[in-house]
């Protein structure tokens, strides 16, 4: 019997120096890391109404567009991140309202024309 007791005492002694090295370790981490919530990115959206055929650079130099921090989760791949210099002349071929994160798909180049919903070079 006391050789059963004697084996329970190791196995709880030994669980107990298993948790006390996983504590140290986790404790060990820097804390950014143990604290690090979801990635996020930062997306272009409207801040006001964007009327068709304003291209970027113009819906920035209105002050229509801001940046807003986003999970990186809720995005898709199609999501403007940032402004690059092709990106500016890029126009927005429908009205984009207030609030709206802005898209990829929702730009055209400047070389196309805007007529009665429907394009023309």
């Amino acid at each position: 019997m006391s050789f059963r007791v004697l084996r329970i005492c190791l196995a709880g002694v030994a669980a107990g120096l298993v948790a006390a090295v996983v504590m140290a370790v986790a404790l060990g981490r820097h804390p950014a890391v143990l604290n690090a919530g979801p990635k996020t990115e930062t997306v272009e959206y409207a801040t006001g109404p964007i009327p068709a055929g304003t291209s970027l650079l113009q819906a920035q130099q209105l002050h229509l567009l801001g940046t807003e921090v986003v999970p990186a989760a809720s995005l898709t791949r199609r999501a403007v991140r940032s402004l690059s210099a092709s990106d500016e002349h890029q126009v927005l071929y429908g009205t984009v309202p207030a609030g709206r994160v802005i898209l990829y798909n929702m730009l055209t180049w400047v070389g196309y024309v805007i007529a009665g919903g429907s394009f023309r070079t």
